[in-house]
């Protein structure tokens, strides 16, 4: 893993060079936590950050065909989080609505609904999978922690297994379904 120095102009960043098999899934959880640790950011921050990653981690190991995932965590500005994975597939993720008697296809649905932007960028060698969260200083915390910016009430999680059909949703809350952010230039 590289933690590389943040010079002027730059900002805070760690990446690793993983095995693309799904055991990667839970080092790359661990590389997110300890990043936002490390930056001084909540653990709300550090757990939806760690969500994402493996979502990212888990397609690009599933659909990716490489033998190796790059696995990033940074600090693009000082009040958000970027998580990266980079692989050597071309193949742009989509995202499905699917059915809640389906197992499987609701990852970007999950980084969708969680990250306030998310997008892919097709490299010469293949793509990199990115999601960003808002983050926000906020009075009582210690100087230099963070938490998440607009965290809907009952918990982003809570909140979120609702607006996937894994739990019933409150008729003042069902919203059509979302979709797809593209990536800011």
């Amino acid at each position: 893993m590289t933690n590389e120095r943040v010079r002027p102009g730059q900002y805070p960043r760690q990446s690793a060079a993983l095995a693309s098999e799904t055991s990667t899934v839970s080092v790359a959880r661990r590389i997110v936590r300890d990043a936002c640790a490390e930056w001084g950011m909540d653990q709300e921050a550090a757990e939806i950050g760690a969500l994402l990653i493996s979502e990212i981690v888990t397609n690009a190991v599933r659909h990716g065909h490489s033998r190796s995932v790059r696995v990033i965590a940074e600090r693009p500005h000082p009040d958000r989080l970027r998580v990266a994975v980079v692989d050597k597939s071309r193949r742009v993720p989509e995202l499905r609505i699917v059915g809640p008697d389906v197992t499987g296809g609701r990852g970007l649905l999950l980084v969708d609904a969680l990250s306030d932007r998310w997008g892919t960028d097709l490299l010469p060698y293949g793509k990199r999978v990115w999601a960003e969260i808002a983050i926000k200083g906020d009075g009582p915390r210690p100087a230099g922690t963070y938490s998440v910016a607009g965290t809907p009430p009952g918990g982003p999680i809570r909140r979120l297994t609702a607006e996937c059909g894994l739990a019933p949703i409150p008729e003042r809350e069902q919203r059509r379904p979302p979709t797809p952010r593209e990536p800011m230039a």
